[in-house]
C-alpha cells in the first residue's frame, strides 16, 4: 500500500481544525501520516494541534527553527522542505478549514495509477456556513498548452504529488524564500507542467471547501468573484506573479517569449498575448476575459 504524507498548514484555525483532522483520519486509505505546521497562531490552534498529535499516532506536530512565514504558501513550502520525502510515495496538501470525503486519498491514488501521472488535482464543492450556499467548482477542463503560466490546476487542497514531483519542486525552489506574495498551488502546477511531469485532472469532487471571512483566496464565484479577480489583477499582483513564476520554469522557447512579452507589455506584446489567450486559460470564457484584460488593463 502506498505511503502518504498529508501536509496541513495551519494559522488561527481553531474553529474548524478538529473537524478537518477527523475527516482526514477517517480516510479509507489507512497508510498515511498527517503533518501539522503552525505559522504563529494567536488563537487556540497550537493547543488543539498538540492534543490531536497526542491523541492520534498518525498526527505529527511539525516543528522547525524557521518561525512564522507570514503566508499560507510559506507554511506549505516549509512543510514540503521539512518532511523526509524518502519515507513516502505521495504527498497531499490540506487546508485547515475544509472537510474531506472518506475516499479522497484512495480516489486520487487510483486516478494517478490509471493515468500514469505524477500530479493530480480535482474539483471541489464549496459551502458557506453563514449563507448556507453550496456550489460545485469545476476546475477539470482540458489542459491548454501554456495554461500553467496564467492559472493553477485547482485549489491546492485537491493536490496529490508523487515523490518525483516533490523532489523536483524542492530542487527548483532551493534557496528561495520569497513566498509571501505567491500562490503555492499555482507555483507547484507551473513547475511540474513546465518540466514535463504529467498532471491529471479528476472531474469528481472530494473536498468540501469551506468559505468564510478568513479565506486567503476562496472560491470567488459569480459576479462578485469576477469583480474580486479583476481588482486583484488591476493591482498588479497577477502580472507580478506570472513574472515571479517565470524564474522557476524550464525555459522553453514559448515560455520565454510569453514571459518577455508580459515583462515589456508594449502594445504589440499586448496584441500578441491577447491573440494567444486561448492557450493560456482552460475555460473559453476566461480566455476571452484574459485577452481583453491584457489589451486594456494589464
Amino acid at each position: 500500500m502506498s505511503k502518504v504524507a498529508i501536509l496541513l498548514a495551519v494559522y488561527n484555525g481553531a474553529d474548524y481544525l478538529v473537524e478537518q483532522v477527523n475527516s482526514i483520519l477517517a480516510q479509507t486509505h489507512s497508510e498515511l501520516r498527517l503533518f501539522i505546521r503552525d505559522d504563529g497562531s494567536t488563537d487556540d490552534t497550537v493547543r488543539i494541534s498538540k492534543n490531536l498529535a497526542l491523541s492520534h499516532e498518525k498526527v505529527v506536530l511539525f516543528k522547525d527553527d524557521y518561525g512564522a512565514t507570514g503566508s499560507a504558501a510559506g507554511n506549505f513550502f516549509r512543510l514540503l522542505y521539512g518532511i523526509d520525502v524518502s519515507e513516502f510515495d505521495f504527498v497531499f496538501f490540506a487546508d485547515q478549514d475544509d472537510i474531506w470525503a472518506p475516499v479522497k486519498v484512495e480516489q486520487a491514488l487510483r486516478v494517478l495509477a490509471d493515468s500514469g501521472a505524477d500530479c493530480y488535482s480535482a474539483n471541489l464543492v464549496s459551502f458557506d456556513n453563514d449563507s448556507g450556499s453550496v456550489a460545485f467548482i469545476d476546475k477539470a477542463q482540458p489542459q491548454k498548452k501554456l495554461d500553467y503560466l496564467f492559472q493553477g490546476a485547482s485549489a491546492g487542497c485537491t493536490y496529490c504529488l508523487s515523490k518525483r514531483a516533490v523532489v523536483l519542486i524542492r530542487e527548483k525552489l532551493k534557496g528561495f524564500d520569497g513566498y509571501r506574495y505567491l500562490s503555492h498551488d499555482w507555483l507547484v502546477y507551473a513547475i511540474c507542467r513546465s518540466h514535463g511531469l504529467k498532471w491529471t485532472f479528476d472531474p469528481g469532487a472530494y473536498v468540501f471547501y469551506r468559505q468564510h471571512s478568513s479565506n486567503v483566496f476562496g472560491a470567488k464565484l459569480g459576479i462578485l468573484g469576477l469583480l474580486q479577480r479583476f481588482s486583484i489583477s488591476r493591482s498588479g499582483w497577477y502580472r507580478n506573479h506570472i513574472l515571479e513564476i517565470g524564474q522557476f520554469l524550464r525555459g522553453g522557447k514559448e515560455e520565454v517569449q510569453v514571459i518577455k512579452s508580459i515583462e515589456k507589455l508594449r502594445f504589440s506584446d499586448r496584441i500578441r498575448l491577447a491573440a494567444s489567450a486561448c492557450a493560456f486559460r482552460r475555460k473559453f470564457r476566461d480566455a476571452v476575459f484574459l485577452g481583453a484584460f491584457i489589451v486594456l488593463f494589464m
